[in-house]
Parts: structure tokens; sequence; C-alpha cells
């Protein structure tokens, strides 16, 4: 298990360094310097969230390796930030699909 967990955080920093510094690369637009800044913060902070949310549903609360398997609907909701989060996405979906922080 200790194997799993050691390769789930390599991959874990590998993708938060490449989506949080290299995001342009994922998601091209044009930005100011002051923007570019903000941008790097909100994508690494998101991408490491998803990555620790990933962590605890598949580690702590599915039981790995998945012995008993009692999932609640709040379960979905943290997979869904984790998804999101893994993909560099969940800035945009907290933001522009469930307007928050948005008049």
């Amino acid at each position: 298990m200790i194997f799993f967990k050691a390769i789930y955080i390599l991959f874990g920093i590998i993708f938060v360094v490449w989506q949080g510094l290299f995001y342009y690369s994922w998601h091209p637009m044009r930005v100011t310097r002051n923007r570019h800044v903000r941008e790097i913060l909100l994508n690494t902070s998101s991408s490491l969230l998803g990555w620790l949310v990933g962590y605890y549903l598949l580690f702590y609360r599915t039981g790995w390796p998945i012995s008993t398997l009692d999932l609640k609907f709040s379960d979905l909701i943290l997979f869904l930030i984790a998804f999101y989060g893994m993909n560099g996405e969940l800035p945009n979906v907290m933001i522009n699909k469930l307007k928050f922080g948005k008049d």
C-alpha cells in the first residue's frame, strides 16, 4: 500500500507543478503579468486541492485496497472536486459554471 501511495503522491506533485506553473500550455490565453501570477496561484491551489481530495477518497474513504465500499452522496461531491481539480478545470467550474465570485 505504501508503494501505491508513493506513486500517487509522485504523480500528484508532477501534475500540480505542471498545471500550476505551465497552465498556459493547457489553457492558452493572453494575460497580463499581474493576471499571470494570479492564474498560477489559482491553478496550482485548485490542482493541489483536487489531488488531496482524490488521495482522501482513494486511500481513506474507500479503504484502499477496497474492502467495504459504503459510498454516500457527499463522496460524489468530493469526487467531482477531485476530478475537476486534477484536470485543472476547478477554477473554471467554480467561477463560470457555478457563478461563485460573480454578481
